[in-house]
């Protein structure tokens, strides 16, 4: 399953806020405040890399007007969330806002000022929160509620919640899963994957980490890298680590080059691809494994050949050729150095005697 942008299903919750308009004072207007994951209209985004979800709290003005500043409360998993850092998109923050130990938040804008639209959408402030471990957060939900001042700047002060918090909704805003978090989405995440020759048997190994809703996998084979079909199941662990480790054995692989892949299958039935390895079998004994891909520093290349040395290639989308090596038939494994060059998709070409290898390498920021 390629990672893609979720869907953003929001259960939202109707609030009477008071809306500031210049001029109108204690104007009261039926607004909406939702949440959904940050797209970085305020400088901050979702990094599922350091376990960092960020929301954007997003008002819907029930009328048109001056915006001159808000409250806003969270209440939030605290079990499951910690407060990492905040942003005001339209008005600048303020010096009241504070965390609380059972997992309420307020932010608010105390100056500047911005037009709003009765019905338009505006995103006004993003929050981000990191994360234990995904399997802990998914299905919680938060809360939003607060109020919009007039141009007096009126302020609520609290101490202890949950009392002082009499806007907030019984409802939650947004509750996190596969839907509405982009982090959800992957019931995995690929770690390794290499195949080796053991005798006359085809080895693969592979890890994961942070499995989420994980079934197993199908182990597929192919003689052109094309067509794939199914050799094999492995069953998701029941234990889970941070490193999770599986082995299969293909006991009986075809004469000549044999393409393996793995299709990850999620209990909803979702999937997702590994990455492509390849093994050759026949009397010349040649294969080649890649590790890792993608890279952002450097590729290993290792070369099982019986010609006496292999040319190695790293070719760029246009076809030039950006590095070249030699490595004889003694070698054990090649270094490619790629931090120099540009993030993208390269092509590797290895040739050893008759024998030809082509995989397509990633290399990353």
């Amino acid at each position: 399953m390629k990672k893609e942008i979720a869907m953003k299903k929001l259960l939202t919750s109707s609030i009477i806020l008071l809306l500031a308009l210049q001029g109108w004072i204690n104007l009261q207007a039926q607004s909406i405040l939702t949440l959904t994951e940050s797209a970085g209209n305020c400088g901050l985004e979702t990094d599922c890399a350091t376990n960092t979800i960020c929301l954007d709290i997003i008002l819907v003005p029930g009328v048109s007007g001056v915006l001159l500043s808000y409250n806003i409360w969270l209440n939030y998993p605290a079990s499951g969330l910690a407060y990492s850092t905040d942003n005001a998109c339209i008005t600048s923050n303020g010096g009241d806002n504070n965390l609380d130990f059972l997992g309420y938040y307020r932010v608010a804008g105390v100056s500047g000022v911005t037009t709003v639209t009765a019905g338009v959408p505006v995103a006004i402030h993003t929050i981000c929160f990191t994360y234990g471990s995904l399997p802990e957060i998914d299905g919680m939900g938060i809360t939003v509620g607060g109020s919009i001042f007039d141009q007096f700047h009126s302020a609520i002060t609290f101490t202890d919640p949950p009392f002082n918090e009499p806007m907030l909704p019984e409802f939650p805003a947004l509750i996190l899963n596969s839907q509405t978090i982009s982090c959800l989405l992957l019931p995995v995440k690929w770690l390794s994957f290499e195949a080796q020759k053991k005798e006359e048997t085809a080895l693969l190994d592979w890890s994961t980490g942070e499995e989420f809703n994980n079934k197993g996998f199908e182990v597929l084979r192919s003689s052109n890298g094309q067509s794939f079909e199914k050799i094999g199941w492995v069953d998701a662990k029941t234990d889970l680590a941070s490193i999770n480790k599986y082995q299969f054995i293909d006991p009986r692989p075809m004469k000549g080059v044999n393409y393996y892949r793995l299709k990850q299958v999620d209990l909803d039935s979702k999937y997702d691809y590994s990455p492509v390895r390849n093994l050759r079998f026949d009397s010349r004994n040649f294969a080649v494994s890649v590790t890792p891909n993608p890279a952002d520093e450097f590729f290993f290349v290792e070369i099982q050949t019986e010609a006496e040395f292999s040319e190695i290639k790293l070719m760029d989308v246009t076809g030039r050729v950006v590095l070249s090596e030699k490595a004889d038939r003694s070698s054990v494994s090649t270094r490619l150095q790629v931090d120099q060059l540009s993030p993208g998709l390269y092509t590797l070409v290895v040739e050893s005697g008759i024998d030809r290898y082509v995989e397509p390498l990633v290399v990353t920021d």
